[in-house]
């Protein structure tokens, strides 16, 4: 048996400046303004995992931790840009959150000379704030009927599956070609 457990902590914090047109009633251009926007936020990741060796060949795993994915920083940016020609909005959305993971894991790694080494898992996740992109029409306004674009944030939303892995050494490849490793 192996136990092992941890702990980290993380602290992001951001600041930007941008920024965005402003147009009367007829979409006509007026000005540029100057946007800014920030956050900061800290985080504690725990994790855990136990593996059991059944055999010389054989182990057998179950973890459990949390993983944070960050939006793309250009994402983040206050932004506005006007395609006047497509009818067609792109902005950034400094409101985004991260999304967060619990993760869990369960798998089980075969390594043997006839088998090579063979991994399978099965994994759950369960995620908080999930961003994703969004296309939607604006209605009213100068822009009315045009196309805007950015990065939102969803709630939850849960993900689960397996995964397999496998790995050898070909002993049969030609002495001219050298060592061959199969992955799948």
């Amino acid at each position: 048996w192996e136990l092992n457990a941890g702990l980290r902590f993380e602290k992001t914090q951001w600041a930007t400046n941008g920024n965005t047109v402003l147009t009367d009633e007829d979409g006509e251009y007026l000005a540029t303004e100057s946007v800014s926007g920030e956050s900061s936020y800290k985080r504690w990741f725990p994790s855990v995992s136990l593996d059991y060796e059944l055999n010389d060949g054989v182990r057998v795993k179950a973890a459990w931790f949390k993983t944070l994915a960050r939006p793309d920083y250009f994402d983040l940016v206050p932004f506005r840009r006007i395609y006047t020609n497509f009818q067609f909005i792109w902005e950034g959305n400094p409101d985004i959150q991260p999304t967060q993971f619990d993760n869990l894991v369960l798998g089980v790694h075969v390594e043997s000379e006839i088998v090579g080494e063979l991994n399978v898992a099965a994994y759950f996740k369960r995620l908080e704030t999930f961003f994703y992109e969004t296309d939607e029409l604006i209605e009213g306004g100068p822009f009315d009927g045009w196309e805007r674009r950015r990065q939102q944030n969803g709630n939850s939303a849960s993900v689960r599956g397996f995964e397999f892995g496998w790995k050898r050494k070909l002993e049969s490849a030609p002495a001219r070609v050298g060592s061959l490793t199969v992955s799948v």
